[in-house]
């Protein structure tokens, strides 16, 4: 259990915090830009929040555990990178396919976005597990 919550907390802290940069730094300007009309004036506060805490837990699930089980710390960048790019891509390219003004400059960087985000966070969970869980 105390590897679980290790994995969970060192999983989820990374996603927020370098999410928030990308967030603030690209991806307000990007999507306003692309979206502009689409979005909400405020984000709905708590679907971002159960986002990332089901997001993290998949993570750790699918990734970080078995990295750590496997004693191999690249799974978890490997795997992470393939988690990122299919859970971005299932958003993106389902927006894609059922929204007129759905952008697929958005898209693109969406998906190189949440391969790089998943991998990092995956990585440094993997490490911090195997060290203290």
């Amino acid at each position: 259990m105390r590897r679980a919550v290790i994995a969970y907390f060192s999983t989820i802290i990374p996603l927020i915090m370098i999410d928030a940069v990308w967030l603030t730094v690209t991806g307000q300007p990007l999507y306003q830009a692309q979206l502009g009309g689409m979005l909400l004036d405020q984000p709905v506060v708590w679907a971002a929040i159960a986002f990332y805490l089901v997001y993290a837990a998949g993570v750790v699930v699918l990734v970080v555990l078995p990295a750590v089980a496997a004693r191999v710390a690249s799974i978890a960048t490997a795997r992470g990178a393939v988690l990122g790019f299919v859970a971005y891509a299932t958003y993106d390219l389902t927006n894609m396919a059922t929204l007129k003004n759905w952008s697929g400059l958005v898209t693109g960087c969406d998906l190189v976005w949440g391969t790089i985000l998943t991998a990092i966070a995956a990585s440094v969970s993997c490490q911090v597990t195997r060290r203290w869980g």
